[in-house]
């Protein structure tokens, strides 16, 4: 299934081999793009990841799925199986592959306490390791219930939305979280650049369906937004049964056994309170 994986990826739609920065018009270049690394290759991108932020606001500002290809590759060389696309593993590969010559943290949780980002809060940084235990568990269960198209997209903007709420890094969390939905897609048979493209030409969609999901436990919107490649839509409202937004206050930092059923148990009851 991993060969079939990559074999797919080589038919996208990416830069060629020869691509080089200095091929882009310039007005193509974002202008914090260094000079000296102009002479940086696709397949150097590729295969070592990227090497500056300068490079990655040049390869978004030209095209997005250069950078988000470059993140999918290097995942994938890491022999990353299909089967672990849904789990948190698959986020922290897809966040060290991408930002490893940046920050010497990549695909580390952030130690700083809770984040703010846009209108959400993420959790406090010693509740990580037990809600990305608690989150593998989650999608085990999800995956099992996902015999239909809609339901896989559920299951994959449950895990998009969830992710984003924890925000385990300190930096890059939407960049790597986005690999693993391009993963994620094509572990169930769809071509994700498609949906990827979707995303950042809907921006304001997206960033309202990721809130919506987060602050009401509606994965419809997003899944729907995600869906819309593929000419699947999802009823509305289609409630997580489980809570998507962390909680600041659950007492519970230690990843044991009885602690990830305490949560299950807690973060599922909190969704059928917000139906």
């Amino acid at each position: 299934m991993l060969t079939a994986l990559k074999r797919l990826l080589s038919t996208q739609d990416q830069e060629p081999a020869a691509f080089s920065f200095k091929d882009l018009p310039q007005d193509k270049l974002h202008p914090s793009f260094a000079l000296q690394e102009q002479h940086i290759q696709w397949e150097q991108i590729k295969e070592t990841g990227i090497c500056s932020y300068s490079a990655i606001d040049s390869l978004e500002h030209y095209k997005h799925l250069t950078l988000l290809n470059s993140s999918v590759h290097l995942v994938l060389n890491q022999d990353q199986s299909p089967s672990e696309t849904f789990s948190s593993k698959a986020l922290y590969a897809a966040h060290e592959a991408t930002f490893k010559h940046i920050h010497p943290w990549a695909g580390e949780n952030r130690t700083t306490s809770a984040m703010q980002f846009g209108t959400q809060t993420s959790p406090p940084s010693k509740r990580l390791p037990l809600e990305m235990a608690v989150l593998d568990e989650q999608m085990k269960d999800l995956l099992t219930q996902a015999k239909t198209p809609e339901k896989k997209l559920e299951a994959v903007a449950f895990y998009h939305a969830k992710t984003i709420a924890l925000h385990p890094f300190l930096d890059g969390n939407g960049r790597s979280t986005r690999s693993v939905m391009a993963l994620q897609l094509m572990s169930v048979g769809l071509q994700p650049n498609a949906a990827i493209s979707t995303l950042a030409e809907n921006k304001k969609d997206y960033i309202k369906a990721l809130d919506l999901a987060i602050k009401d436990n509606d994965v419809a919107p997003l899944a729907n937004l995600i869906g819309q490649s593929y000419g699947i839509k999802v009823p509305k409202p289609s409630f997580a049964p489980y809570e998507i937004k962390p909680s600041q206050t659950a007492p519970q930092y230690e990843v044991t056994l009885e602690n990830i059923k305490t949560e299950l148990k807690r973060q599922s009851n909190y969704a059928q309170v917000l139906r």
